[in-house]
């Protein structure tokens, strides 16, 4: 929706407003919201309950809030948002992490679960994006973030109002994205709904609140949360051109095995403008190493300018080794300190192997695993190796095992054994979509 004035900027939504806002949502079937308890989601839980119910046409939604244990009030916080819910008749859950909490980075990890807990239900009940309460304020303090993090384009760009691969894959929805924090408390207020506040947003020992006090400081100089969300938005529109320019450049000249490596030529990346290179070689490094970010530019940029200048050059990035061979480059996932962690299954359960990989059991068969190939411990003179590759490019290829270590199927390499059904492998953070024809094999 386009900016509210900012004399308009502490008014409450209006139905023609929330209307307005959730407009795009019409396109979906089901989604999921993630709702904390605190202002920002309450606002969004509460105006998507008032558009729902007055739009015939509005998708289904089912609310989620995670519990990570890190405060003692956060249970009573989550119930209070599902009573909420049950007034709005939305269906709701609490997810609890049970993961570490003395964690270095406590809020990162926090983050990590949060998305992966909320992403393994939407899997489960078939929601196709999730919708999420960031506002122009938190694009603001996105944008400074990255600034002291040296970030190009993309960093710059902040957060997207739709983003297609989010966190662990989820589509992210950011209805709220050109809205400033005032005015969803002023709708809160009329609605005469309370919420509750995390202590951490004002404790400057973590970064947001740091910049969050810097916000304060540019404002007075005329930088304010508009113009740094205005300016994010204008290298957002940039960003998205690039990312077309990358993704023609990998769909044209790259190939993939269904094992994991890819090969892509290095002529056509060496003419390439050096953004569109860069942003190229940083999602297949993603796409092939199973990440959740890409490499860092200032890792990036050295990295790349050596493969393009040694026709034997190779280097690590990001978890991927890069091996020039002449006219291409090749990437595999790199083995590392330690093999990726193994995935077991129940039939009909599915889950993500290796960030890569999403797996489903079959639902008439027995209980499966998934392995690093190099680590099952298999007969390999049963697969089919592809010509010109290493074979340290597929030991962390995913070797679908039975119950009893059996090897029963590796994409690419050996075709399923019969297993009372078959298990679905898939990418599950695809290369560009229509990439070129699989690597060949011998």
């Amino acid at each position: 929706m386009p900016d509210a004035p900012e004399t308009d900027a502490v008014r409450p939504f209006s139905s023609d407003d929330a209307d307005a806002l959730f407009m795009p949502l019409l396109d979906l079937d089901r989604l999921a919201i993630a709702v904390s308890g605190g202002a920002d989601s309450l606002a969004l839980l509460h105006l998507f309950a008032d558009w729902q119910r007055r739009t015939a046409r509005a998708p289904q939604a089912h609310v989620f809030t995670v519990d990570h244990g890190l405060r003692a009030e956060a249970r009573a916080e989550a119930e209070h948002v599902h009573r909420l819910c049950a007034g709005y008749c939305l269906p709701h859950e609490i997810l609890t992490w049970a993961g570490r909490k003395g964690a270095p980075n406590l809020q990162a990890t926090a983050r990590e679960a949060r998305y992966t807990l909320i992403g393994a239900r939407m899997r489960a009940l078939s929601l196709s994006a999730l919708a999420v309460a960031h506002h122009r304020d938190d694009q603001a303090e996105t944008f400074l973030d990255r600034l002291t993090r040296g970030s190009g384009v993309y960093g710059l760009a902040a957060m997207a109002a739709d983003e297609a691969d989010g966190p662990v894959g989820v589509r992210i929805l950011r209805p709220l994205l050109d809205v400033p924090k005032a005015r969803l408390i002023a709708t809160l207020e009329a609605a005469g709904l309370s919420w509750f506040e995390d202590p951490s947003n004002t404790d400057l020992r973590y970064k947001r609140a740091r910049l969050r006090r810097l916000g304060l400081l540019l404002a007075e100089e005329g930088l304010d949360q508009a113009r740094l969300a205005a300016t994010a938005a204008r290298l957002r529109r940039a960003a998205d051109a690039l990312d077309g320019w990358a993704e023609r450049l990998v769909r044209d000249h790259c190939r993939v095995h269904p094992a994991g490596p890819a090969e892509i030529a290095v002529a056509p990346l060496a003419e390439a403008p050096e953004e569109v290179r860069l942003r190229s070689l940083s999602r297949l490094i993603r796409a092939t190493g199973g990440a959740e970010h890409g490499p860092r530019l200032e890792a990036l940029e050295p990295a790349t300018a050596a493969l393009l200048a040694g026709e034997a050059a190779s280097r690590t990035l990001g978890g991927v080794v890069l091996r020039r061979s002449g006219p291409v480059l090749r990437l595999w996932r790199e083995r590392g300190r330690t093999w990726p962690a193994p995935l077991d299954l129940a039939p009909g359960e599915d889950g993500i192997w290796d960030g890569r990989y999403l797996v489903r059991a079959p639902v008439d068969g027995g209980s499966l695993a998934v392995r690093a190939l190099a680590e099952a411990g298999v007969e390999i003179d049963r697969l089919t190796w592809p010509t010109g590759w290493p074979r340290d490019a597929f030991a962390c290829a995913p070797a679908i095992v039975d119950a009893d270590g059996r090897l029963l199927f590796v994409p690419g390499l050996m075709a399923p054994r019969a297993h009372q059904g078959q298990a679905r492998v898939s990418r599950f953070r695809p290369f560009p979509p229509e990439v070129g024809g699989a690597v060949r094999t011998g």
